[in-house]
């Protein structure tokens, strides 16, 4: 998966740059969404299946003030060091 492989602690940002992101990456594959909305929906399908697989968190956050940008933000244990 996609989002497993990120090499970040955090990512904060809209399901578009998500879009952007992984679509640099692996999109090729015709079932891969197109659109943020449906990258959202197949997100939310398949959130119990990354918390599972080692997703540590994923937030739907409330919308940007000002912009109404619906945020959404991903926490990576695998890269996550107790300090």
């Amino acid at each position: 998966m996609a989002l497993l492989n990120w090499h970040i602690d955090e990512f904060v940002g809209t399901m578009r740059e998500v879009l952007r992101h992984v679509d640099a990456n692996n999109s090729k594959d015709p079932l891969w969404p197109k659109s943020p909305r449906a990258a959202a929906a197949a997100l939310r399908r398949a959130e119990s299946n990354l918390l599972a697989a080692g997703v540590q968190e994923i937030t739907h956050l409330p919308r940007e003030a000002g912009t109404g940008r619906k945020l959404i933000r991903f926490r990576n244990p695998a890269t996550n060091v107790a300090k």
